[in-house]
This record gives structure tokens, C-alpha cells and sequence, in this order.
């Protein structure tokens, strides 16, 4: 994936990259195996900033809905951006 990609930031700390896609300062963010202090602050910002939360399952390369169990997280700022990562990547 990261031969796509434009640009690569690696925060240290899930939830101020969630926070960046809320503000939109990032468009997307994913993050493999974190836990639920990783994330839930930071999704509760972006899910009402409008953005969207998905599980991302790097095996399969399936994305299903965002639960308290997610370990591998996908967030993006919006539709658009996360039907472009999902053509691009996911098939």
C-alpha cells in the first residue's frame, strides 16, 4: 500500500491522527492492531466531525462496521475518500 500513497505519517498516537481527519489535516488514516484506548476518543471526534470509522480486516481486505472489538481501524474523512480506498486497494 505504501507505494501509493503520497505521503506517510507515522503520529505515535492514534487519536491525534483521527483528530487530523476530523479536521481534515489527513484524509485517511489506518492503523493495524491498536486497542480500544487507541481509538475511541478519536472515533467519537471523526464520527461527529462526519467522518467514518471502519474495522479493516488485513487478511481478507474486507471493511466492516467499527465496534469496540476493532483492532485494525480504518478512518477517513469522508465517502468519497473511502470509495477511492476501497477501489484502490481493496480489490
Amino acid at each position: 500500500m505504501s507505494r501509493k500513497f503520497k505521503h506517510i505519517r507515522a503520529f505515535g498516537c492514534g487519536q491525534l491522527a483521527l483528530a487530523y481527519v476530523a479536521s481534515g489535516r489527513l484524509q485517511a488514516f489506518l492503523q493495524l492492531d491498536s486497542y480500544i484506548w487507541d481509538q475511541v476518543a478519536g472515533v467519537v471526534i471523526l464520527n461527529n466531525a462526519g467522518g467514518i470509522t471502519q474495522e479493516f480486516d488485513p487478511d481478507t481486505h474486507e471493511l466492516s462496521d467499527w465496534t469496540y472489538q476493532t483492532r485494525n481501524i480504518l478512518a477517513c474523512s469522508n465517502k468519497l475518500i473511502l470509495e477511492a480506498f476501497k477501489s484502490e486497494f481493496l480489490n
